[in-house]
């Protein structure tokens, strides 16, 4: 990692074979990241070490995370990192890692301790990236001007978004969270939300995502106006998207409608329809 600023006390002290080195007011900037941080390191007879560290970042840039995480993450977390998120600065960061190191991630709790925390603003985030699907596939739509929260514990990484939308609509996000779950090893995700917008505009995320093929394509006539609100639930695993499932309800306020060219259409309808990746 390059440097454009980078200054410490450094405290050093060996006893026998045991050394011990100390830091404070250890701070940095680079392109990437500003911040500081304080941490004791303590030599071990097998093995890197004890470190106790913890620190913040006034500011990060968001498609760059992925330079900083452990290297004993799965190679295919970090390149889903890398290629998921697309733009975002975060600021609040705060990272704490305790323990020792021959036992990092501590999927124990009890060996130590490792957990980073940040506020993210203004982020794209494209769940399904593009290297993930088979070839020729249509993309999912990705999530945009997100704001809230993401943090990760051990060998989770949960993001807790407040606000976004869906890119290429109106569709306005309120509650939303990714869950990624196993991250060392045998990562699984998990996406939910819920939103509320134009019904035509998702109908055409329906019809221009792997969403259409999932339902065998029975909505790609469909047309149907104003507003509904919506849930969704997404998950697979990140070593396999084709093994996704999905789950979801569009709620009619009021709507016309109509599935195919063929069937009535359904006007001020109210209720709410239920799907999956097997039908609806």
């Amino acid at each position: 990692v390059f440097f454009e600023q980078l200054r410490a006390d450094i405290v050093w002290q060996r006893q026998g074979e045991a050394l011990t080195v100390s830091g404070s007011n250890v701070r940095f900037a680079n392109a990437d990241a500003q911040g500081e941080l304080l941490f004791k390191w303590q030599s071990a007879a097998n093995g890197p070490g004890v470190l106790d560290l913890q620190g913040s970042l006034a500011r990060a840039e968001g498609p760059r995370v992925h330079r900083y995480l452990p290297l004993e993450l799965d190679k295919e977390v970090r390149d889903y990192v890398r290629a998921a998120v697309q733009a975002g600065t975060a600021t609040g960061v705060k990272f704490k890692l305790k323990g020792d190191l021959a036992r990092f991630p501590f999927a124990d709790a009890k060996q130590g301790d490792f957990r980073i925390s940040a506020n993210v603003q203004n982020a794209s985030l494209a769940y399904v990236p593009s290297y993930l699907l088979p070839k020729d596939s249509l993309p999912w739509p990705a999530l945009q001007q997100l704001h809230g929260e993401l943090v990760i514990d051990h060998a989770t990484l949960q993001a807790k978004v407040d606000r976004g939308v869906l890119a290429g609509t109106s569709i306005q996000l309120g509650k939303a969270e990714g869950l990624m779950t196993n991250i060392y090893e045998g990562a699984q995700l998990q996406v939910t939300a819920e939103a509320k917008g134009p019904l035509a505009d998702v109908l055409g995320v329906v019809n221009r995502s792997p969403l259409g093929g999932l339902l065998d394509n029975v909505l790609a006539t469909a047309s149907a106006t104003g507003v509904a609100d919506y849930k969704l639930k997404l998950g697979f695993p990140i070593a396999d998207v084709n093994r996704a499932t999905v789950a979801g309800s569009i709620v009619l306020a009021g709507n016309d409608l109509q599935i195919t060219a063929d069937t009535p259409r359904l006007q001020r309808a109210r209720g709410t329809v239920a799907f999956t990746e097997s039908g609806f």
